[in-house]
C-alpha cells in the first residue's frame, strides 16, 4: 500500500507538470515557445510512463517511455523546427484569434470541467495513473482550443500534438496495459502526420514567407 501511495503521488505531481507545460503552449507568444513547451510536456510524459513501468513491471512501458523521450521530445521538435525559417522561428509573434489572457481563462475553465468529468468515472482508483486522468483530458480539450485559437500554421499542430499528448496520458491512466503495437501505430501515424505538415508549412514559409493560415482564405475561387 505504501509503494503504490507514493507512486500515486509521483504520478500526481508529473501529471500536474505535464498540465503546467500545456498552460505554457497557451501562452507562448514566439513558435519556438510553442515547440518547447511541446517537447517539456512530452518529457512529462514520458516520465509518467516510465514511472508506471516501474510500479508495474509492465516491459512495453519501458520500451513505449523509451519511444516517446526518442520521438516526441526530441523528433518531432526537431522536424518542425526544420520546417520554418529562424527569423519566423524565433522573433515574430504570434498571431491569435483569441488573445493570451482569454486562452488561459478558457483553459481554466477547461481544466475545472475535467476535473469533475473525472471524478465522476466509475474504478479509475485501480490505476496507479489515476490522478493523471484529469490532467489528460483537460490537456485534449486544450489541445483542441490551441487549434481554434491560433492563426499559424505550426502552432495549430503543436495544438493536435497535444491533445495527443493527452490522450495518450489518458490511456496511461485507464488502461496501462494497452498492447505495445497500438502504441506504436499511433506513433507511427503521428509521424507520418507531422512529416506532412512539415512539408506543408516549408511550403508555405518558401512561398509566402509565412505560416499564417488565415491568408490561405485568399486562394479560394
Amino acid at each position: 500500500m505504501p509503494h503504490s501511495v507514493s507512486v500515486g503521488r509521483l504520478v500526481d505531481l508529473l501529471a500536474t507538470l505535464f498540465l503546467i507545460s500545456t498552460f505554457a503552449s497557451v501562452v507562448a507568444r514566439q513558435m519556438a515557445g510553442c515547440i518547447y513547451a511541446y517537447a517539456t510536456q512530452s518529457m512529462f510524459l514520458a516520465a509518467v510512463a516510465l514511472t508506471i513501468a516501474v510500479a508495474t513491471g509492465a516491459p512495453h512501458l519501458f520500451i513505449l517511455a523509451g519511444v516517446v523521450l526518442g520521438v516526441k521530445v526530441l523528433f518531432i521538435p526537431w522536424l518542425l523546427k526544420r520546417s520554418i525559417h529562424d527569423s519566423i522561428l524565433e522573433k515574430r509573434e504570434l498571431s491569435f484569434y483569441f488573445g493570451v489572457p482569454a486562452s488561459l481563462v478558457i483553459s481554466g475553465v477547461l481544466v475545472v470541467v475535467s476535473d469533475g468529468f473525472a471524478a465522476r468515472l466509475p474504478g479509475i482508483a485501480v490505476s496507479p495513473a489515476a490522478p493523471a486522468l484529469s490532467a489528460g483530458v483537460a490537456t485534449i480539450l486544450i489541445g483542441f482550443w490551441i487549434m481554434i485559437s491560433r492563426r499559424e500554421a505550426v502552432p495549430q499542430v503543436v495544438g493536435l500534438l497535444t491533445a495527443e499528448n493527452g490522450l495518450m496520458l489518458v490511456a496511461l491512466a485507464t488502461v496501462s496495459c494497452l498492447p505495445l503495437i497500438t502504441d506504436m501505430g499511433i506513433l507511427l501515424d503521428l509521424v507520418a502526420g507531422v512529416l506532412i505538415m512539415g512539408i506543408l508549412v516549408r511550403h508555405m514559409v518558401v512561398v509566402g514567407r509565412t505560416t499564417d493560415t488565415a491568408r490561405l482564405q485568399r486562394l479560394k475561387g
